[in-house]
């Protein structure tokens, strides 16, 4: 497996802010990126944005054997639809968002990582956690795309998201106004060039 590759994806999530000497973290906001969702109704695609979010990426020393991990954690009450009064429904109804403040995704794995030439300009694989929603634990596998760009890559992915269902997260359907049941959870996301000097460093999984 390429170790730079892998490392790479698994910090795709990222911008820099170097921790200690050999071991880094990198931290990710909305000025590097979007994360968001869509949720199709009777009505019309309601689209959502989180206006706040961070990304921390941890790279472990050359010299250990620890992984790269990375924790995502979006405020339930920075989540926005453009409509003052569905947010409010959302964020105190649905997300009951000051018992549950945030969401969080736990990356741990990077699954189907390809052979690679340095000419190649992306490359598909799947990251690995557990995503918590409304207090909700659930194992998740996002397929994600990394396309190189002059500044570094761009990182895309979406994933299906049953929140009814696996969530436990109150229907928001009102009368004839009815919703899907399931959200579309999409990211695109900004990864710098300096990265690629800290995955290259970074341990590979023996």
């Amino acid at each position: 497996m390429n170790s730079m590759l892998r490392h790479l994806v698994c910090a795709a999530l990222i911008t820099v802010a170097p921790v200690t000497a050999g071991a880094a973290e990198y931290t990710l906001t909305p000025a590097d990126g979007a994360i968001g969702f869509k949720l199709d109704s009777t009505l019309h695609m309601v689209h959502g944005n989180a206006k706040l979010f961070t990304v921390k990426v941890n790279i472990p020393d050359a010299g250990t054997q620890g992984e790269v991990t990375a924790l995502v954690t979006i405020p339930a009450k920075g989540l926005e639809t453009g409509n003052g009064n569905r947010d409010e429904k959302m964020h105190t109804e649905c997300l009951e968002a000051d018992k549950y403040p945030n969401i969080i995704f736990e990356m741990n794995v990077v699954d189907g990582l390809p052979p690679m030439p340095a000419s190649e300009n992306s490359f598909s694989v799947t990251i690995k956690g557990r995503l918590t929603i409304h207090g909700v634990t659930h194992d998740t596998a996002i397929p994600v795309t990394v396309k190189r760009t002059d500044k570094g890559a761009l990182v895309t992915g979406s994933v299906p998201v049953a929140f009814i269902k696996d969530f436990n997260i109150a229907d928001p359907s009102v009368f004839v106004f009815r919703v899907e049941k399931t959200a579309d959870v999409i990211f695109s996301l900004a990864l710098p060039a300096p990265l690629f000097k800290a995955a290259q460093a970074a341990p590979a999984k023996q």
